[in-house]
Protein backbone atom coordinates (compact mmCIF):
# COMPACT_ATOMS: atom_id res chain seq x y z
CA UNK A 1 0.00 0.00 0.00
CA UNK A 2 1.05 3.19 -0.62
CA UNK A 3 2.58 4.94 2.28
CA UNK A 4 0.78 8.09 2.26
CA UNK A 5 -2.29 6.32 2.17
CA UNK A 6 -1.23 4.47 5.34
CA UNK A 7 -0.77 7.54 6.85
CA UNK A 8 -3.73 9.25 5.86
CA UNK A 9 -5.60 6.39 6.87
CA UNK A 10 -3.96 6.61 10.22
CA UNK A 11 -4.46 10.03 10.61
CA UNK A 12 -8.37 9.74 10.06
CA UNK A 13 -8.39 6.67 12.68
CA UNK A 14 -7.06 9.52 15.97
CA UNK A 15 -9.46 12.38 14.97
CA UNK A 16 -12.48 9.82 15.01
CA UNK A 17 -10.65 8.35 18.10
CA UNK A 18 -10.17 12.14 19.46
CA UNK A 19 -13.82 12.72 18.12
CA UNK A 20 -15.57 9.78 20.42
CA UNK A 21 -13.07 10.84 23.71
CA UNK A 22 -14.53 14.09 23.16
CA UNK A 23 -18.03 13.00 22.78
CA UNK A 24 -17.68 11.02 26.26
CA UNK A 25 -16.47 13.63 28.12
CA UNK A 26 -18.75 16.08 27.18
CA UNK A 27 -21.71 13.43 27.43
CA UNK A 28 -20.39 12.70 31.00
CA UNK A 29 -20.01 16.46 31.58
CA UNK A 30 -23.42 16.95 30.77
CA UNK A 31 -25.00 14.12 32.30
CA UNK A 32 -23.10 14.85 35.68
CA UNK A 33 -24.43 19.23 35.14
CA UNK A 34 -27.97 17.35 35.01
CA UNK A 35 -27.66 15.10 37.98
CA UNK A 36 -26.01 18.55 39.93
CA UNK A 37 -28.84 20.35 38.64
CA UNK A 38 -31.58 17.96 39.23
CA UNK A 39 -30.49 17.41 43.08
CA UNK A 40 -30.43 21.13 43.69
CA UNK A 41 -33.53 22.07 42.09
CA UNK A 42 -34.67 19.10 44.75
CA UNK A 43 -33.30 20.56 47.34
CA UNK A 44 -34.40 24.16 46.16
CA UNK A 45 -38.11 22.58 46.16
CA UNK A 46 -37.46 20.52 49.91
CA UNK A 47 -36.35 24.21 51.32
CA UNK A 48 -39.15 26.05 50.06
CA UNK A 49 -41.24 23.42 51.25
CA UNK A 50 -39.82 23.84 54.82
CA UNK A 51 -39.93 27.47 54.78
CA UNK A 52 -43.52 26.93 54.12
CA UNK A 53 -44.18 25.06 56.76
CA UNK A 54 -42.44 27.01 59.18
CA UNK A 55 -44.81 30.04 58.13
CA UNK A 56 -47.68 28.28 58.33
CA UNK A 57 -46.88 26.39 61.58
CA UNK A 58 -46.02 30.01 62.77
CA UNK A 59 -49.62 31.33 61.53
CA UNK A 60 -51.13 28.63 63.45
CA UNK A 61 -49.24 29.71 66.73
CA UNK A 62 -50.85 33.35 65.74
CA UNK A 63 -54.25 32.48 65.62
CA UNK A 64 -54.07 30.20 68.44
CA UNK A 65 -52.53 33.44 70.39
CA UNK A 66 -55.73 35.34 69.15
CA UNK A 67 -58.09 32.64 70.36
CA UNK A 68 -56.59 32.59 73.79
CA UNK A 69 -56.80 36.58 73.97
CA UNK A 70 -60.41 36.34 72.96
CA UNK A 71 -62.12 33.50 73.76
CA UNK A 72 -61.44 32.30 77.60
CA UNK A 73 -62.91 28.51 76.48
CA UNK A 74 -59.36 28.06 75.13
CA UNK A 75 -57.48 28.96 78.46
CA UNK A 76 -57.49 25.43 79.23
CA UNK A 77 -55.31 22.29 77.99
CA UNK A 78 -56.71 21.64 74.50
CA UNK A 79 -56.31 21.64 71.03
CA UNK A 80 -56.63 23.68 68.48
CA UNK A 81 -57.31 23.70 64.81
CA UNK A 82 -56.51 26.83 62.53
CA UNK A 83 -57.23 27.78 58.91
CA UNK A 84 -54.28 29.60 57.11
CA UNK A 85 -55.28 30.24 53.51
CA UNK A 86 -56.32 27.05 52.15
CA UNK A 87 -53.86 25.26 54.66
CA UNK A 88 -55.02 23.80 57.65
CA UNK A 89 -52.55 23.70 60.87
CA UNK A 90 -53.02 21.78 64.43
CA UNK A 91 -51.39 22.28 67.57
CA UNK A 92 -52.45 22.23 71.84
CA UNK A 93 -52.43 24.87 74.08
CA UNK A 94 -51.00 23.63 77.78
CA UNK A 95 -51.31 25.71 80.93
CA UNK A 96 -49.13 26.00 83.79
CA UNK A 97 -50.60 28.83 85.99
CA UNK A 98 -50.45 32.08 84.49
CA UNK A 99 -48.48 30.58 81.81
CA UNK A 100 -49.78 28.71 78.21
CA UNK A 101 -47.45 27.12 75.85
CA UNK A 102 -48.82 27.04 72.52
CA UNK A 103 -47.42 24.13 69.95
CA UNK A 104 -48.66 24.51 66.16
CA UNK A 105 -47.41 21.68 63.87
CA UNK A 106 -48.10 22.34 59.82
CA UNK A 107 -46.97 19.95 56.94
CA UNK A 108 -45.99 20.89 53.27
CA UNK A 109 -45.56 17.50 51.74
CA UNK A 110 -42.77 15.63 53.18
CA UNK A 111 -41.96 18.55 54.94
CA UNK A 112 -43.20 19.27 58.64
CA UNK A 113 -42.40 21.89 61.03
CA UNK A 114 -43.42 22.75 64.33
CA UNK A 115 -43.00 26.26 66.99
CA UNK A 116 -43.65 26.86 69.99
CA UNK A 117 -45.00 30.34 71.50
CA UNK A 118 -45.08 30.88 75.08
CA UNK A 119 -47.24 33.34 76.32
CA UNK A 120 -47.90 34.67 80.00
CA UNK A 121 -50.67 37.10 81.67
CA UNK A 122 -49.84 39.85 83.41
CA UNK A 123 -52.49 40.61 85.90
CA UNK A 124 -54.06 44.11 87.37
CA UNK A 125 -52.11 45.40 90.19
CA UNK A 126 -54.07 44.60 93.86
CA UNK A 127 -55.34 47.97 95.35
CA UNK A 128 -52.46 49.64 97.37
CA UNK A 129 -54.58 49.21 100.89
CA UNK A 130 -52.89 45.90 99.88
CA UNK A 131 -49.65 46.84 99.81
CA UNK A 132 -49.00 46.72 103.53
CA UNK A 133 -48.30 44.11 106.31
CA UNK A 134 -50.88 46.00 108.55
CA UNK A 135 -52.92 48.56 107.64
CA UNK A 136 -55.84 50.15 109.81
CA UNK A 137 -58.00 52.59 109.29
CA UNK A 138 -58.85 54.06 113.02
CA UNK A 139 -55.83 53.23 114.60
CA UNK A 140 -52.75 50.49 115.62
CA UNK A 141 -51.78 50.16 118.82
CA UNK A 142 -49.59 47.57 120.76
CA UNK A 143 -47.50 47.49 123.67
CA UNK A 144 -44.63 45.06 123.69
CA UNK A 145 -42.18 43.78 121.45
CA UNK A 146 -44.46 44.07 117.99
CA UNK A 147 -42.76 43.83 114.77
CA UNK A 148 -44.06 44.21 110.76
CA UNK A 149 -41.46 43.05 109.15
CA UNK A 150 -40.78 43.65 105.01
CA UNK A 151 -43.20 46.60 104.82
CA UNK A 152 -44.32 50.14 106.14
CA UNK A 153 -47.46 50.34 109.17
CA UNK A 154 -49.96 52.63 107.74
CA UNK A 155 -53.12 53.68 109.49
CA UNK A 156 -55.58 56.77 108.99
CA UNK A 157 -55.29 57.59 112.96
CA UNK A 158 -52.23 57.09 115.72
CA UNK A 159 -50.23 54.25 115.46
CA UNK A 160 -48.42 53.19 118.63
CA UNK A 161 -46.44 50.52 120.57
CA UNK A 162 -44.93 48.81 116.87
CA UNK A 163 -41.96 49.16 114.62
CA UNK A 164 -40.63 47.83 111.37
CA UNK A 165 -37.77 45.80 110.15
CA UNK A 166 -34.99 48.69 108.63
CA UNK A 167 -35.67 50.45 105.51
CA UNK A 168 -39.45 50.87 106.04
CA UNK A 169 -41.89 53.63 107.78
CA UNK A 170 -44.19 53.88 110.20
CA UNK A 171 -47.06 56.09 108.46
CA UNK A 172 -49.84 57.27 111.05
CA UNK A 173 -52.65 59.68 109.65
CA UNK A 174 -52.75 58.28 106.51
CA UNK A 175 -56.08 59.08 104.37
CA UNK A 176 -55.59 58.63 100.95
CA UNK A 177 -56.93 54.53 101.03
CA UNK A 178 -60.20 53.64 100.64
CA UNK A 179 -61.28 50.65 102.59
CA UNK A 180 -62.69 47.76 100.25
CA UNK A 181 -66.05 47.01 100.47
CA UNK A 182 -67.23 43.79 102.25
CA UNK A 183 -70.61 42.87 101.10
CA UNK A 184 -71.91 39.47 101.73
CA UNK A 185 -73.55 39.04 98.74
CA UNK A 186 -71.25 38.67 96.48
CA UNK A 187 -70.42 35.62 98.41
CA UNK A 188 -73.67 34.70 99.83
CA UNK A 189 -73.72 31.86 97.19
CA UNK A 190 -70.46 30.05 98.02
CA UNK A 191 -71.58 27.21 100.60
CA UNK A 192 -70.76 26.80 103.69
CA UNK A 193 -67.20 25.67 105.15
CA UNK A 194 -67.23 21.87 106.72
CA UNK A 195 -66.93 21.05 109.82
CA UNK A 196 -64.17 18.43 111.02
CA UNK A 197 -66.15 15.03 112.26
CA UNK A 198 -65.92 15.10 115.92
CA UNK A 199 -64.32 18.73 116.17
CA UNK A 200 -66.59 21.60 115.72
CA UNK A 201 -63.83 23.93 116.56
CA UNK A 202 -61.76 22.69 113.19
CA UNK A 203 -63.27 24.32 109.98
CA UNK A 204 -62.55 23.35 106.44
CA UNK A 205 -62.21 25.79 103.93
CA UNK A 206 -61.74 24.35 100.11
CA UNK A 207 -61.94 27.11 97.38
CA UNK A 208 -64.58 29.83 98.20
CA UNK A 209 -66.32 29.29 101.24
CA UNK A 210 -69.30 31.90 102.85
CA UNK A 211 -70.63 31.60 106.77
CA UNK A 212 -73.42 33.95 107.45
CA UNK A 213 -73.59 34.61 111.32
CA UNK A 214 -70.58 34.44 114.43
CA UNK A 215 -67.89 31.98 113.61
CA UNK A 216 -66.50 30.86 117.16
CA UNK A 217 -67.33 32.19 120.54
CA UNK A 218 -65.46 33.67 123.79
CA UNK A 219 -66.34 30.71 125.18
CA UNK A 220 -64.47 28.29 122.67
CA UNK A 221 -60.87 27.33 123.63
CA UNK A 222 -59.30 27.61 119.92
CA UNK A 223 -60.84 27.46 116.52
CA UNK A 224 -58.78 26.54 113.27
CA UNK A 225 -59.29 27.12 110.07
CA UNK A 226 -57.62 24.83 107.20
CA UNK A 227 -57.25 24.95 103.52
CA UNK A 228 -55.94 21.39 102.51
CA UNK A 229 -56.55 21.61 99.44
CA UNK A 230 -54.55 24.87 98.62
CA UNK A 231 -55.85 28.47 98.45
CA UNK A 232 -59.03 28.84 100.26
CA UNK A 233 -61.28 31.76 100.81
CA UNK A 234 -63.62 32.51 103.64
CA UNK A 235 -66.21 35.17 103.87
CA UNK A 236 -67.91 35.28 107.26
CA UNK A 237 -70.65 37.49 107.87
CA UNK A 238 -70.10 38.70 110.85
CA UNK A 239 -67.47 38.03 114.02
CA UNK A 240 -64.57 35.83 114.51
CA UNK A 241 -63.93 34.87 118.23
CA UNK A 242 -62.29 32.59 120.00
CA UNK A 243 -61.53 32.29 124.09
CA UNK A 244 -57.35 31.46 123.34
CA UNK A 245 -56.32 30.49 119.85
CA UNK A 246 -57.24 31.23 116.31
CA UNK A 247 -54.97 29.30 114.32
CA UNK A 248 -55.34 28.95 110.67
CA UNK A 249 -53.34 26.17 108.27
CA UNK A 250 -52.65 26.42 104.42
CA UNK A 251 -52.88 29.30 102.25
CA UNK A 252 -56.16 30.99 103.24
CA UNK A 253 -57.54 34.79 102.61
CA UNK A 254 -60.06 35.07 105.92
CA UNK A 255 -62.63 38.03 105.39
CA UNK A 256 -64.47 39.42 108.30
CA UNK A 257 -67.38 41.51 108.02
CA UNK A 258 -67.24 42.00 112.01
CA UNK A 259 -64.50 42.01 114.90
CA UNK A 260 -61.96 39.27 115.47
CA UNK A 261 -61.22 38.22 119.01
CA UNK A 262 -58.56 36.24 120.40
CA UNK A 263 -56.64 36.12 123.58
CA UNK A 264 -53.55 34.13 122.37
CA UNK A 265 -51.75 32.55 119.38
CA UNK A 266 -53.12 33.89 116.46
CA UNK A 267 -51.67 32.74 113.13
CA UNK A 268 -50.24 29.80 111.43
CA UNK A 269 -47.05 28.28 109.37
CA UNK A 270 -48.64 29.11 105.49
CA UNK A 271 -49.53 32.66 104.02
CA UNK A 272 -52.86 34.39 105.34
CA UNK A 273 -54.87 37.46 104.78
CA UNK A 274 -56.52 38.69 106.60
CA UNK A 275 -59.52 41.55 105.89
CA UNK A 276 -61.46 42.27 108.26
CA UNK A 277 -64.36 45.23 108.22
CA UNK A 278 -64.65 46.06 112.04
CA UNK A 279 -61.70 45.44 114.89
CA UNK A 280 -59.19 43.42 115.58
CA UNK A 281 -58.88 42.83 119.66
CA UNK A 282 -55.69 40.72 120.02
CA UNK A 283 -53.54 39.81 123.20
CA UNK A 284 -50.49 37.69 122.88
CA UNK A 285 -48.61 36.02 120.25
CA UNK A 286 -49.59 36.90 117.05
CA UNK A 287 -47.43 35.48 114.34
CA UNK A 288 -48.47 35.40 110.67
CA UNK A 289 -46.81 36.09 107.34
CA UNK A 290 -49.14 37.67 104.60
CA UNK A 291 -51.46 40.33 105.84
CA UNK A 292 -53.81 42.34 108.13
CA UNK A 293 -56.30 44.55 106.75
CA UNK A 294 -58.02 46.23 108.94
CA UNK A 295 -61.49 48.76 108.71
CA UNK A 296 -61.12 49.68 112.31
CA UNK A 297 -58.66 49.64 115.25
CA UNK A 298 -55.89 46.89 115.66
CA UNK A 299 -54.80 46.28 119.32
CA UNK A 300 -52.04 43.52 120.32
CA UNK A 301 -50.39 42.95 123.99
CA UNK A 302 -47.89 41.52 123.07
CA UNK A 303 -45.42 39.68 120.68
CA UNK A 304 -47.23 40.28 117.33
CA UNK A 305 -44.90 39.69 114.08
CA UNK A 306 -46.09 40.26 110.50
CA UNK A 307 -44.43 39.74 107.96
CA UNK A 308 -45.38 40.70 104.68
CA UNK A 309 -46.50 38.64 101.75
CA UNK A 310 -47.77 40.25 98.45
CA UNK A 311 -51.76 39.61 98.07
CA UNK A 312 -51.09 38.81 94.04
CA UNK A 313 -52.40 35.26 94.25
CA UNK A 314 -55.43 35.57 96.64
CA UNK A 315 -59.06 36.50 96.85
CA UNK A 316 -59.28 39.80 98.62
CA UNK A 317 -62.52 41.76 98.17
CA UNK A 318 -61.88 44.29 95.33
CA UNK A 319 -59.01 41.96 93.53
CA UNK A 320 -59.70 39.35 91.36
CA UNK A 321 -56.09 38.22 90.34
CA UNK A 322 -57.60 35.86 87.59
CA UNK A 323 -58.25 39.42 85.75
CA UNK A 324 -55.75 39.89 82.76
CA UNK A 325 -54.10 43.47 82.44
CA UNK A 326 -52.22 42.19 79.77
CA UNK A 327 -50.16 39.92 77.74
CA UNK A 328 -46.75 39.19 76.80
CA UNK A 329 -45.34 36.33 74.21
CA UNK A 330 -41.83 35.09 73.43
CA UNK A 331 -41.55 32.44 70.69
CA UNK A 332 -39.30 29.66 71.91
CA UNK A 333 -36.45 28.30 69.75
Amino acid sequence: MNPLARAHSSESGSVVLSVLVAVVVVTVLAFGLLTNSTAAYRMQASNVRRVQAVLLAEGGAEAAYNLLKTDPSYRQNTGFTATIGSESVTGTISVDGSSYMITSTAAVGSQSHSVSLEVKTVAPPPPPIYGYGLYAGESVEGTNNNIVKGSDIVSGGPISGFETSPGFAIRPNETSFEFPILDPEEYRGYPAPEVYPGDDSRIIVNGYRFFDGALGNLSMNSVRIESPSGDGVLFINGDLLAKNNLEFSGNITVIVAGDMHCKNSLGGLDKLHLVVGGDIDLKNNMTLTGTVTVGGSFKAKNNTTVTFRAVGDSGVPGYDPTEIAGWSREWVR
